[in-house]
């Protein structure tokens, strides 16, 4: 394998290595199975949460719980089945509509321009959709990701086009390439959420699966993704306080057997240590960008994706206007066992 891996080296084409058997015809834009509150779910929820005055970003512990069981009271057995589940029943990522943003009969105000690390938080609008992603976790039995040095470790991250060619979620005039949430931390999180406060039709958050890049990949590439020769990096200084690295493979198997995924494609997230690891990370950028089914959904306003953060690589297209998405990493999910170290 080293001979084949060098030879690749040696003509800087990692091409070398690719079957056409691998090929796709192209690229892949697939759709989304979806699920939905109806309006009173809906309705009946904002109305709870305007009679609360707990802060969900001092003290969103109490507003779980109390949001988690308000969830359990008033969704379907279905909706709240499907959501418990979506780990376990194959694709790890879930499509819910309907959700409640803000108040009933109230309006979205203007998108707040913020740039991490300042507030992470718009005061002119109400907590109706921070209360509801907190109860989706609650629901989930779900503990929130909070790291001090990341977005002043706020619990609900407020996703705004404020750089314009900045290679993170506050970029839109470049992609954001596919990317695992937080890969340079010791843990990464289990699941995020990502609610759209207000939608943009040319924001497509794309997605693909590790199965489908397994699919694609040689075993002598397989083997190298496999060992811990590669450095995962913090990025935008704005959002990441501190400088952070952490070595690791990119492919992991944790104890039951499962494999997981710690990528970020985006340019100097991610370094080769090894000549090998150079080479098969090289050849997993290509195949990212030509074989593998790249799915992609461009959220409205009230829409939700949950995400299994080890087995699906996320990222966003290029855009022009407003957009503004608020995002929650968790961790110690109930609804798939999965918690291992990735």
């Amino acid at each position: 394998m080293r001979t084949v891996l060098t030879r690749a080296l040696k003509s800087n084409n990692p091409s070398l290595l690719i079957s056409s058997t691998w090929q796709l015809a192209g690229r892949q834009f697939g759709s989304l199975a979806k699920d939905k509150l109806t309006d009173n779910e809906r309705e009946t929820f904002s109305s709870f949460v305007e009679g609360q005055s707990v802060d969900p970003y001092r003290d969103y512990l109490s507003v779980q719980e109390k949001s988690g069981k308000i969830l359990e009271e008033i969704l379907s057995p279905d909706l709240k089945d499907n959501l418990r589940s979506f780990g376990s029943r194959g694709r790890s990522i879930f499509f819910l509509q309907n959700c409640p943003t803000i108040g009933s009969g109230k309006i979205m105000p203007p998108t707040p321009p913020l740039a991490p690390p300042s507030s992470q938080r718009s005061e002119s609008k109400d907590n109706v959709s921070e209360y509801f992603m907190l109860g989706i976790s609650g629901l989930l039995k779900a503990e929130p990701y909070l790291i001090e040095n990341v977005r002043d470790g706020t619990v609900i991250n407020q996703i705004i086009p404020t750089n314009a060619h900045s290679n993170s979620g506050s970029g839109y005039k470049v992609p954001f390439g596919l990317h695992n949430e937080v890969v340079h931390e010791t843990k990464v999180p289990d699941f995020f959420l990502l609610l759209a406060l207000r939608g943009n039709p040319l924001a497509k958050t794309t997605y693909c699966f590790l199965d489908d890049i397994i699919s694609v990949l040689p075993s002598q590439i397989l083997e190298e993704l496999k060992k811990p020769n590669f450095l995962m990096k913090s990025g935008d200084a704005a959002i990441f306080k501190e400088a952070k690295e952490f070595r690791c493979p990119i492919i992991t198997t944790d104890k039951s057997g499962v494999q997981n995924i710690r990528l970020n494609t985006a340019p100097g997230r991610c370094e080769g240590l090894t000549d090998e690891a150079k080479i098969a990370l090289k050849y997993l950028n290509e195949c990212l960008s030509r074989d593998v089914p790249i799915h992609g959904v461009a959220l409205k306003d009230g829409e939700m994706l949950i995400v299994e953060n080890g087995t699906t690589l996320h990222g966003r297209t290029e855009f022009e206007g407003d957009r503004w998405v608020q995002r929650m990493n968790l961790t110690n999910s109930t609804l798939d066992k999965r918690n291992n170290e990735r």
